[in-house]
């Protein structure tokens, strides 16, 4: 392989073990608070597939699950592949089923994460440390950290790939260049958007090399992405990535929401996802360009106010103005422009292949998370906190010392830490709330069903009680049913089929939300803020008792 005006940086491969071990033991103290966290929002369906793998690995979602009210088969309800419920189904056959051995377990994606990110940093910029713990102490990375889902071992293969792709072209090596692949073909297998990974490493080695023989390696992943097609095709009879796009089109129909709207909540969730960016900002512009972006976020509050849109953006609520909620709004449509107009600026003024890379890397999960997935959330912007951190190290140049570092990062993730034990405190209370039914309900002899999904469903099963199938369940005069209000729910009751039995209230000991919908803030899904500083909603239970025995089905109210 021969180089097309290619000229290796000057930085690459300044990063050091001891650097590395530092990012390492950083991220781990960031995370070890929350090992006992609440299982919460989809880490049921990554530990269901984990059970059923212990019991049949070739049929991993061989089985039938009630996800969104309905039972359903768990291949046409999950739209995830299973390689992290295969990782999850190794960890627990050892350490348990707790959500201490869980956590545990997952800590390794994150430290595979920090210690990927920090290689490809310093590969492609002067400052790597600075670089992966920024995007490891942003908001996206660390609350995703604390899950149990796939996108933290998506992205820790995802700039494993990438990293050993670079370091592979410039050595020309063989060795590297399979490695590369296979880890490309694996990101994927832990998220479909992994596949994004792939077209990355085809630009890069465009930009910096003759077609030749790494053409032929990526057929590696095109392979092992067919393979897995090709067993899902005939296990269960269904493609896949064709079912997650259509789900997405589908949702994105039926939500109304238009894409305009998309592309404003998106910006909101990069700014808020990567507060952290925050204090870079007077270093990387000058106050002209600060006070046009500062402009530009304050046009789009007052076009909020004026406009009076309804929905996800309402900036009125029914006592008036929602002032916290256009705080956020500016405060975060400010930083999420800085990071486009950053990928802008350092394109600019840097066209080589690495800016390059990076910016579309950028610039290409904020349009998937925009308008192509089936709601702007967190999780789809993850990707995006690698490139970012990378490309402000890169405007910043060579450190001039340890201090500023040091105390831009402090800040970072302070507010970082603070929205994670948020999200900690609502997982908890979800608990805790069914520890309470359970402490109320579960001795009685009237059956409970529940609505609801997320943590709140694995732990209501535990207890005991049955979740509402929607298209079969009979419910008999005197049974009890819980419905949570900050969670997904289908059914109202009316009055003369059920009756309001009790309220069950549980605090959630915070000073912000990652899911309030009254607050705007919905990390997971919709939002349209990611989080919200300020007081906490506590979570609600209504519990009914049915009055009248009735079967539920299509005309069911």
């Amino acid at each position: 392989m021969k180089d097309r005006d290619h000229q290796p940086r000057e930085t690459r491969g300044r990063g050091s073990n001891r650097e590395a071990l530092f990012a390492v033991l950083v991220t781990v103290a960031c995370l070890l608070p929350f090992i006992g966290k609440a299982f919460h929002i989809d880490d049921p369906m990554f530990l269901w597939a984990a059970e059923q793998i212990q019991r049949d690995p070739l049929d991993f979602y061989g089985f039938d699950v009630n996800w969104e009210g309905l039972t359903r088969p768990m291949a046409e309800a999950n739209k995830n592949p299973p390689l992290v419920s295969f990782y999850l189904a190794a960890t627990t056959a050892l350490l348990g089923w707790s959500e201490v051995a869980v956590h545990l377990a997952m800590l390794l994606p994150a430290v595979l994460l920090v210690l990927g990110s920090y290689r490809l940093a310093a590969l492609l910029c002067e400052r790597p440390l600075e670089a992966a713990l920024l995007g490891m102490l942003s908001p996206l990375i660390l609350i995703s950290s604390t899950t149990v889902m796939s996108d933290v071992l998506m992205l820790a293969i995802w700039c494993w790939g990438l990293g050993l792709w670079i370091e592979a072209l410039d050595r020309s090596s063989l060795r590297r260049l399979l490695a590369a692949a296979l880890l490309l073909g694996l990101c994927p297998l832990a998220k479909y958007f992994g596949f994004a990974a792939l077209p990355l490493a085809v630009l890069y080695a465009l930009l910096t090399r003759r077609v030749g023989a790494w053409l032929w390696v990526l057929s590696i992943p095109l392979l092992m992405l067919g393979a897995y097609h090709l067993l899902t095709y005939q296990a269960y009879g269904l493609l896949p990535l064709a079912e997650a796009a259509e789900y997405a089109s589908r949702f994105r129909s039926l939500s109304g929401v238009r894409l305009p709207e998309t592309g404003l909540v998106a910006l909101l969730f990069l700014g808020g996802g990567l507060i952290g960016t925050a204090f870079y900002i007077p270093s990387l512009y000058s106050p002209r360009v600060i006070a046009l972006e500062a402009g530009a976020a304050l046009l789009a509050v007052s076009a909020l106010v004026l406009l009076e849109p309804t929905g996800l953006l309402a900036a009125r609520g029914d006592q008036g103005l929602r002032w916290g909620f256009l705080l956020h709004v500016g405060l975060f449509g400010f930083l999420g422009l800085n990071v486009l107009v950053l990928a802008a600026a350092v394109l600019r003024e840097w066209r080589d292949p690495a800016t390059v890379l990076l910016c579309c890397w950028l610039l290409g999960v904020f349009v998937f998370a925009a308008f192509l997935n089936w709601t702007p959330n967190g999780r789809a912007l993850l990707p995006a906190a690698v490139p970012a951190s990378i490309l402000i190290m890169r405007r910043l140049g060579h450190p001039s010392g340890v201090r500023a570092p040091a105390l831009r990062l402090l800040a970072a993730s302070v507010l970082a830490f603070w929205v994670t034990v948020a999200d900690h405190a609502l997982a908890g209370a979800q608990r805790d709330a069914v520890d309470e039914i359970a402490l109320q309900f579960g001795d009685r002899e009237e059956r409970v069903w529940f609505q609801g999904s997320w943590g709140f469903q694995w732990y209501m099963e535990h207890a005991g009680f049955t979740k509402i199938d929607h298209a079969a369940t009979t419910l008999s005069a005197g049974d009890l049913v819980v419905i949570p209000y900050n969670n997904p729910r289908w059914m109202n009751f009316p009055p003369e089929l059920a009756e309001k039995l009790t309220v069950l209230r549980a605090p959630v000991a915070a000073w912000a939300s990652t899911k309030s919908a009254p607050l705007g803030a919905g990390f997971y899904a919709r939002g349209p803020l990611p989080f919200v500083f300020g007081p906490s909603d506590p979570e609600w239970y209504f519990v009914y008792r049915v009055i009248q025995s009735f079967r539920l089905g299509p005309q069911t109210p």
